[in-house]
């Protein structure tokens, strides 16, 4: 008798090494469904948006839009979303602001368009789309240097520089 209380002979408690046994099991289950979890959550956030500009070249063309220069960009969307260019930028100028409608026949020599529409050009992941900018005659010569930026709809610039020729 211990403390008035009978204690029986035949009854034990779980052995130490089965009790170490059942909280490592215990302790791996919860980790692993915290990790599913965790990857799930993670996974929703984590979309990459990553348009490359893989080919890009100029052309003297005067047959086409009544331009000059025609420059040519491939475009790829070598992320994980898909994306919209929204507008074009030719050294830091938005070419809508030349009142160019997308594609349309550029009216004066010194005019910049672009094949975008107005409501932005969709690129779905993996896809690869041609984009061509017409700058008119008198704008730019022989020998100088372009930026191109293509902007996106989450904000993120992509900047091809190439030189006419």
């Amino acid at each position: 008798m211990l403390n008035g209380l009978r204690v029986s002979k035949y009854k034990k408690a779980v052995s130490p090494v089965i009790t170490t046994v059942i909280l490592v099991a215990v302790t791996i289950a919860i980790s692993i469904s915290a990790a599913y979890w965790i990857s799930g959550i993670s996974g929703e956030y984590t979309g990459l948006e990553k348009v490359e500009i893989p080919t890009a070249y100029c052309t003297l063309n005067p047959t086409v839009n009544n331009s000059r220069w025609e420059i040519h960009l491939s475009l790829k969307n070598s992320g994980s979303n898909p994306t919209r260019i929204m507008y074009v930028m030719v050294n830091n100028m938005l070419v809508s602001e030349c009142n160019i409608t997308a594609g349309g026949s550029l009216s004066g020599a010194d005019s910049i368009g672009t094949s975008i529409p107005e409501s932005g050009l969709g690129i779905e992941s993996g896809q690869t789309l041609d984009v061509y900018v017409w700058i008119g005659e008198d704008l730019l010569s022989s020998g100088t240097s372009v930026s191109i930026d293509l902007h996106s709809v989450s904000g993120i610039d992509y900047v091809k520089l190439l030189k006419l020729l």
